[in-house]
């Protein structure tokens, strides 16, 4: 019987170069063996030859990582410099590895910029608050409350799955001169009831408290409140909204609870009554802002007996502010200093892959000679915008660390200035620097994306001919610049006219005459190899040398069904044609991408229009275009703010109806709103910026902002009409009492915003954006709305006397009776 059972193992897969050369090809007579060696040659190479790559001008092999969604930057970059680590250790001897960019490290610094405001708007406030109230204890209050409030902020933002970002941490920034705001009420008012009626800490508290209480929760259910219609946006929009507003959200209630527990206490048991004079400093600051009272008290007083007066100036105001608001340029996002600039590279259709070589090594010394780019990779025959292709280029430019570069003045936009003028001297291709989007996954790159359309089958033809038109108008056009399409519809091309009679008639199949072409003009896969335990392509080509010209293509020969060979300048005619690389469609119809960016000065909204208006003069019928990228989100939140902030107003005055139990002093309160957004447009406007996302982001905060200052004068000022006080009297005592609270509380924030607005280094843009709009807007408000606010409380109490308690007392009467001496 069968003792042994053994497999029969024998050569598969071939495994090295030397068994792949040594494959026979053909044998002839008299045993003679014609091997693949014998005819080419064998090598380990790469899986393609369409693209070189290079980085700070030596060969290499680029990859570009991205991360996943949902996934963190940081600990993505900090995962793949870890595994590159480990992967060092068996690179080959003098091979090694070099990070070009990486977007986390704009993140970091963005991070550490943001948390160096943080500080600096907590020492800021600090001290204004100080300077205020004049006493230590008494500023310790509200001090205590930014970290108490900070801290269940970030375990109320770790509940609700936020991680700490750029906008979470704006929301904090501007949370810091919110949170000591309720302080500042409480403590000032205990202060003011220590002074005036000689009471001790605590019933001091308790009497404060009394007053105030429905002030704060007033307060804090409009500043959690405004956000909401935003919180509900779609897209990018309303991400960015609803982190922002929940993050101030968060730490506005937990103020609260913290100003209406905590801070009594604070106050009965820090406070003490003055005894000794106070530092020269504070006494001269105290009989300044005596001096600034009475005046204020003096004008409030002659204000409220000209309401006609004041509703006419309130009427211009919002007329100007509206028509302000209409005239500032728009934009989505503003572009950041993100420490990348990418290039872009095209030459004539039909240049071959060592011609764009060529220019990509002329584009490299000039990278290499250009101060602030510390490394650059650049990829010659690719392309962010058209993929790959023979007549394309890429380039990526990392730039010096921002505190580096910006005390040279060499901002971003100054770099990709100077590249633009040194890359037009380049006569062999179009290159021009461009930057990536503001948000990653939103377009490929900065600026405007923009597809004309075939939507009635005009033809390639005649699109490309609009498109043409359309982009030289562009280029000639100040409000642009590196105006480009992708398109091209002239390529150069042989076209190989096979005689398929004659092909039959030699008995060559029609495969076999596209096999031969394939093979040797492009390349054949035939089948598979093992090594470094993975599985490779095992392909067939032609030698350059004998794909070069034309009339090589003649003299390739194929093979016919009886193993004879035939030439195939036998069987084919070449002739030249033009016909486009590649047609692109978009949303279904057949189109062309026209991309570019604003010029400097110039808003992405006025560029948008501005192309808008060039594609309406030169688009024929049938043809329409549509926008992508960044510029579709921007036009898909246009119009936006108006219901938003209409909405933001309509739910403040539904809040402080339910609490007051009236719609008329509702009104005074919010009638002050348009002052803020008109003090943010002329900030915006003299800073020469945009109204962007983050500037509106800002305008929808100062609405609570701007209804917190009101509320504070409104509630006084019912409290003391309740008390038998005459309306007047009412509304000039209410203001009287909450002047200094409100400059207290609005000079804090502004103060606190201050760095914001004078933002540097990484993620300035966005940083200034918002403090620009918040901090003028509330320096706008606070300026003019402790005038307009008592006058508006005035005007509707007389409405409110003519529909409930008959006439009201004449301005001149109850003005008569007021004593308008500071107190």
């Amino acid at each position: 019987g069968q003792v042994f059972d053994m497999p029969v193992d024998t050569l598969g897969r071939l495994r090295d170069v030397d068994q792949f050369a040594d494959v026979i090809v053909k044998t002839g007579e008299g045993g003679s063996i014609v091997r693949v060696k014998d005819i080419g040659r064998v090598e380990v190479g790469g899986k393609s030859y369409d693209t070189k790559s290079y980085f700070n001008g030596k060969p290499s092999a680029t990859m570009i990582i991205y991360q996943t969604p949902g996934s963190n930057a940081l600990q993505v970059a900090d995962a793949v410099r870890r595994k590159m680590e480990e992967l060092k250790k068996d690179f080959p001897a003098g091979v090694d590895y070099k990070i070009v960019y990486e977007t986390s490290e704009f993140v970091r610094a963005s991070i550490r910029e943001v948390v160096i405001t943080l500080i600096e708007a907590f020492i800021l406030v600090f001290i204004v608050v100080w300077i205020f109230l004049g006493d230590w204890r008494a500023t310790l209050v509200p001090a205590t409350t930014i970290p108490v409030t900070i801290i269940g902020a970030f375990a109320l933002m770790y509940a609700l799955g936020f991680s700490i970002n750029m906008i979470t941490l704006f929301g904090l920034i501007l949370a810091i001169g919110i949170v000591v705001d309720d302080a500042i009420v409480v403590v000032e008012n205990v202060d003011r009831n220590m002074v005036q009626h000689g009471l001790s800490g605590k019933d001091a508290a308790i009497r404060a408290m009394n007053e105030i209480t429905g002030a704060i929760v007033g307060i804090t259910l409009v500043l959690m409140a405004v956000f909401v219609p935003a919180s509900f946006l779609g897209g990018i929009s309303g991400q960015l909204y609803r982190q922002f507003s929940l993050t101030i959200a968060v730490t506005t209630l937990l103020s609260a609870v913290n100003a209406l527990t905590l801070k009594p206490v604070q106050c009965a048991l820090w406070l003490r009554p003055s005894h000794g004079p106070k530092h020269a400093f504070f006494r001269m600051f105290d009989a300044v802002f005596e001096k600034i009272m009475d005046y204020y008290t003096k004008i409030i007083s002659l204000l409220v007996c000209h309401v006609p007066l004041m509703l006419a100036v309130w009427g211009v105001a919002l007329g100007v502010t509206y028509l302000a608001f209409t005239k500032v340029p728009t934009g989505f996002l503003p572009q950041e200093d993100d420490g990348l600039i990418m290039l872009n590279a095209q030459l004539p259709d039909g240049a071959s892959l060592q011609r764009t070589d060529a220019v990509m090594k002329k584009v490299m010394d000039i990278l290499k000679n250009t101060e602030g780019i510390t490394n650059y990779s650049v990829t010659p025959g690719t392309s962010m915008f058209d993929g790959v292709g023979p007549t394309l280029g890429l380039g990526f430019m990392s730039l010096a660390p921002w505190d580096e570069r910006l005390q040279k003045g060499l901002g971003k936009d100054v770099i990709m200035a100077e590249l633009i003028q040194k890359f037009s001297r380049i006569k062999e291709a179009v290159v021009f620097p461009f930057s990536r989007p503001p948000i990653n996954g939103i377009g490929q790159s900065g600026g405007f994306e923009l597809w004309l359309e075939d939507r009635a089958g005009i033809g390639l033809t005649n699109l490309n001919n609009v498109a043409l038109s359309l982009v030289h108008e562009a280029v000639e056009d100040p409000r642009f610049q590196n105006v480009h399409m992708t398109f091209r519809a002239a390529a150069p091309s042989l076209y190989a006219d096979i005689d398929r009679v004659k092909a039959m008639s030699l008995h060559i199949p029609l495969q076999s005459v596209f096999d031969t072409l394939q093979a040797y003009l492009g390349s054949t896969y035939v089948n598979d190899f093992n090594m470094f335990g993975r599985t490779w392509h095992v392909t067939v080509q032609a030698e350059g040398a004998f794909r070069a010209k034309p009339d090589d293509i003649k003299t390739l020969q194929v093979r016919n069904i009886k193993d004879e060979m035939a030439p195939l300048g036998t069987l084919l005619k070449l002739d030249y044609s033009v016909s486009p690389l590649r047609v692109d469609r978009y949303n279904m119809f057949p189109a062309i991408r026209i991309l570019g960016d604003s010029a400097p000065g110039v808003s992405s909204g006025q560029a948008l229009e501005g192309m808008e208006k060039l594609a309406e003069e030169f688009l024929p019928f049938g043809a329409g275009y549509e926008w992508t990228g960044m510029a579709y989100q921007e036009k898909a939140i246009s119009g936006q703010i108006f219901i938003v902030f209409a909405l933001a107003v309509l739910i403040v005055i539904m809040i402080l109806a339910a609490q007051y139990e009236s719609w008329i002093d509702p009104i005074a309160v919010v009638a002050i709103v348009p002052l803020a957004v008109l003090g943010a447009i002329i900030g915006l406007t003299i800073r020469g910026m945009d109204n962007n996302l983050y500037t509106q982001v800002g305008l929808v905060l100062l609405v609570g902002l701007s209804a917190k200052n009101a509320i504070l004068i409104v509630e006084f000022a019912r409290n003391k009409q309740a008390e038998g006080m005459p309306v007047l009297q009412a509304a000039i005592e209410g203001a009287k009492l909450r002047f200094r609270a409100i400059l207290m509380t609005s000079f804090a924030f502004i103060v606190g915003v201050l760095p914001l607005v004078f933002a540097e280094g990484a993620g300035a843009a966005s940083r200034q954006a918002v403090g620009t709009a918040v901090c003028a807007g509330m320096l706008g408000v606070t300026m003019l709305g402790v005038f307009f606010t008592p006058v508006m409380y005035v005007f509707m109490q007389r409405f409110k006397k003519d529909t409930a308690a008959g006439p009201a007392v004449p301005a001149s009467d109850a003005a008569g009776s007021i004593d308008v001496r500071s107190s």
